[in-house]
């Protein structure tokens, strides 16, 4: 760019020197002229550096940095793009009859759970599912119910806490308990969501009931690029 300026300066030079005989220059001459001024009025993006243009429309599939280059007061208007951001991955749903009940207070699985492998360490996973359920209190108590989403072990859910008393089970009445919530596992391995549930430590004594009575419970999961 700055080698063909020069030429441009050079050229400038000659047709004032010359006037009129800058016609008969070689063609080539001619076409470099050409191609300076074309390059000063339109800046192009590549080797080198270009300050305070506007891009009308740009189509970029891979933008590279030098280690040293920065970008500074960058302003877009319209963003479109047809990569992944925002795209759903992948999603699987499941639901089940069986019952299984508790009267502890410590978890015990539900039955309801999704296997799977993130395409991504920066995945969102949303989680949602409804637990039908029967509470009976002994002598006339309510019974607290804790309900969990559980990821390969780890809580990442809990509704005792989100909730600040649990789900709360009027006695030898059915009830539907639902979860939703969104997680970032950070992970390319398997992993599986379990709902669990569990008489919560605030609760009366007890038992719950998980789909007591040929309920059906279900669980969905949905991968997707933030």
């Amino acid at each position: 760019m700055i080698w063909r300026v020069a030429l441009l300066l050079l050229i400038s030079a000659c047709v004032y020197a010359e006037g009129p005989k800058y016609g008969g220059y070689d063609a080539p001459v001619r076409q470099e002229f050409q191609n300076v001024y074309n390059d000063i009025r339109s800046p192009k993006i590549g080797t080198g550096s270009a300050d305070n243009f506007t891009v009308t429309s740009l189509a970029v599939s891979t933008i590279t940095l030098a280690s040293s280059a920065t970008i500074t007061n960058l302003t877009v208007g319209t963003l479109t793009t047809s990569g992944a951001l925002g795209k759903v991955i992948q999603s699987s749903a499941t639901s089940i009859t069986a019952a299984t009940s508790t009267n502890g207070t410590a978890l015990v699985d539900s039955g309801l759970a999704i296997t799977m492998t993130p395409a991504s360490t920066s995945s969102r996973v949303l989680i949602s599912a409804v637990a039908e359920h029967l509470g009976i209190g002994n002598a006339g108590q309510t019974i607290v119910g804790r309900w969990v989403i559980d990821r390969s072990g780890v809580t990442v859910y809990d509704n005792v806490r989100a909730s600040g008393n649990g789900q709360l089970l009027a006695t030898n009445i059915y009830d539907t308990v639902p979860l939703l919530y969104v997680d970032s596992p950070n992970t390319v391995s398997s992993i599986t969501y379990k709902i669990r549930f569990a008489r919560a430590a605030s609760s009366g004594t007890g038992s719950i009931f998980f789909n007591d009575g040929n309920a059906q419970s279900s669980m969905a999961m949905i991968e997707y690029a933030p």
